[in-house]
């Protein structure tokens, strides 16, 4: 499992030549210079029971140790955990698939809050590739998630989606001079508009949630400076164009939410204005801090 930001790896294989046309800013709650708390082993922060799904994803990689710092207890779901390097006394790997309720519900005794990192691996090279196909990995997996929360009594769900759920792509193929973003949102349709019925499905969940919505996720140091619009309309345009977030600031906001009350029954658009100097965020519309 893989998180549905699929367009991180893309980024990465299309550096420098991909254009990034996200819609721009919704006039909603915008909160500039959201502070992220520093994981710290010191941290008064009581001890949350968590579950994480899907956390062989690279966020997953980065959640893990932080959610452990800040003294929570966490699982991590897979359907290959023994890919997990990651050893602490109060992490544990498990086996599990999203299709089979019964591996959830199994490891979500005294759960309190299940972070969800479920999605497709994406399409890196539209042009030989294809397209993606059919697909309710997502969809079908947070309503298989949603079930088996319901039926052990766990009440919080943070869950990723995509900032690039909130563009549909014009009906036909692009043309044949189309740029490789343009290849790419064609290519990926389909598992976009999973990541939007997976949000609907959210939505009327009646559990305590939170949608994330990322920009591109890239490798690079945390910078601190994250942005976030939040709003509680599932079809709302919330993330500015051109805009990354690094693995990092995704995670360490991710595990605020799992004791925070501030963003529950929200979607929440994310992404980094101010870089590092020498950073390839700069590229992306960010400025030196």
């Amino acid at each position: 499992m893989v998180i549905c930001t699929a367009a991180a790896q893309l980024l990465s294989a299309f550096r420098g030549k991909l254009l990034v046309a996200l819609l721009g800013s919704y006039a909603l709650a915008l909160v500039p210079g959201f502070s992220i708390a520093q994981a710290d082993e010191s941290s008064e922060t009581s001890s949350i029971k968590v579950l994480l799904i899907g956390a062989t994803s690279r966020a997953g990689g980065e959640i893990i140790p932080q959610a452990i710092a800040m003294g929570h207890e966490v699982i991590g779901l897979a359907r290959r955990p023994e890919e997990i390097t990651f050893t602490h006394e109060r992490f544990t790997a498990v086996k599990g698939d999203v299709y089979d309720v019964g591996s959830l519900e199994a490891v979500l005794d005294g759960v309190q809050v299940v972070v969800s990192m479920v999605g497709p691996k994406p399409i890196l090279d539209p042009a030989n590739d294809g397209d993606f196909g059919p697909t309710e990995l997502v969809s079908q997996g947070t309503a298989n998630i949603i079930q088996a929360m319901k039926n052990k009594g766990a009440k919080r769900l943070i869950v990723a989606s995509s900032s690039l759920a909130e563009i549909i792509p014009v009906e036909g193929p692009p043309a044949a001079d189309a740029t490789p973003y343009e290849q790419y949102i064609w290519a990926m349709r389909t598992a976009y508009q999973d990541d939007r019925d997976m949000e609907a499905i959210v939505r009327v969940s009646g559990l305590d949630t939170v949608v994330l919505r990322p920009g591109f996720l890239i490798d690079e140091p945390a910078v601190g400076n994250l942005q976030v619009v939040a709003t509680n309309q599932g079809r709302a345009k919330l993330t500015p164009k051109r805009t990354l977030l690094t693995y990092a600031d995704f995670a360490a906001f991710t595990v605020e939410q799992v004791v925070s009350n501030e963003f529950i029954g929200k979607t929440i658009g994310m992404y980094t204005d101010v870089c590092p100097p020498g950073s390839s965020l700069q590229n992306w519309g960010c400025v030196n801090n």
